[in-house]
């Protein structure tokens, strides 16, 4: 079985692990998307907007502006992230109930998974063998040739 997640997702957890690598100085996303030449600023503006509606960063205007985080990284679950950026439910009206259901009991338990985990623990871990970052990455370079 093969799980993917969207690339707003995927970019929101970079952009997310960007911002509290910055330890409290704003980043910008052009800075983000020089390190991650396959993202281009203007879909980070996107997802920032999304993490902004969310509450997770904050934005500083002027020539030291960029993106601040709101909380620290050790009270953000990635199951936070995965909401803001993920359908509650399929919307496919042809599938039927009993997948539909398995669907669901399926998502409740990665989502709980991913409760435990925090951004925190993405930062302070060698993202090389970490098996989250490591789906992240084959991602990312398999769609985008993005390099971590």
């Amino acid at each position: 079985m093969n799980f993917s997640f969207s690339a707003k997702l995927v970019y929101g957890i970079i952009a997310m692990e960007n911002v509290g690598k910055g330890n409290g100085a704003p980043v910008r996303c052009l800075d983000i998307a020089k390190r991650y030449p396959g993202i281009s600023p203007f879909f980070l503006e996107q997802i920032f907007r999304v993490l902004r509606r969310k509450g997770f960063v904050r934005s500083l205007r002027g020539p030291g502006g960029g993106y601040v985080l709101t909380r620290s990284m050790d009270k953000i679950s990635l199951k936070d992230i995965v909401m803001a950026f993920e359908s509650p439910t399929r919307k496919d009206r042809y599938l039927p109930e009993g997948v539909r259901e398995i669907e669901r009991e399926v998502r409740a338990k990665v989502l709980s998974s991913l409760e435990g985990m925090t951004l925190e623990d993405i930062n302070n871990t060698d993202t090389r063998d970490t098996p989250f970052s490591r789906q992240i990455r084959q991602w990312s370079e398999s769609n985008h040739g993005l390099r971590a």
